[in-house]
């Protein structure tokens, strides 16, 4: 929705295969990470319906190539690849990287949902959606 901005704090939304942790740059100070292998975040979208740019930010680590793909109620809308390398080793104060999904239809009330995979040493860190 052009001009509206919608966040989701990862650390609010549910989770399996999460927990949350502390990071100097993540906003409010708090993101989730990666327990294991794979874990997923869901939340209900409360904002109006329109198409939407979903924009995740998460840490792209330089020690593996994770995976997360973006759902919205049910239907996958896109996959984002931790392949770019940007954020260094790795580390709970370390930056996070945007990654948009651009163009993406989201009714009010819609489940948004997030399926990641670690590899490697890549933990798969969010801050928010």
């Amino acid at each position: 929705m052009a001009g509206e901005v919608i966040v989701m704090e990862a650390e609010d939304m549910r989770d399996r295969g999460f927990y949350t942790a502390d990071g100097d740059n993540a906003s409010g100070g708090e993101f989730v990470r990666l327990c294991g292998h794979d874990g997923k975040l869901w939340d209900r979208f409360d904002g109006p319906t329109d198409t939407y740019d979903i924009c995740v930010f998460a840490q792209d680590e330089t020690d593996g190539v994770s995976k997360i793909e973006v759902f919205v109620d049910g239907v996958k809308v896109g996959t984002i690849m931790l392949d770019q390398q940007t954020d260094g080793r790795g580390s709970n104060d370390g930056d996070f990287t945007g990654f948009t999904l651009a163009g993406i239809e989201v009714p009010q009330g819609a489940k948004i949902k997030l399926k990641a995979w670690r590899d490697g040493g890549e933990m798969v860190r969010i801050d928010k959606i």
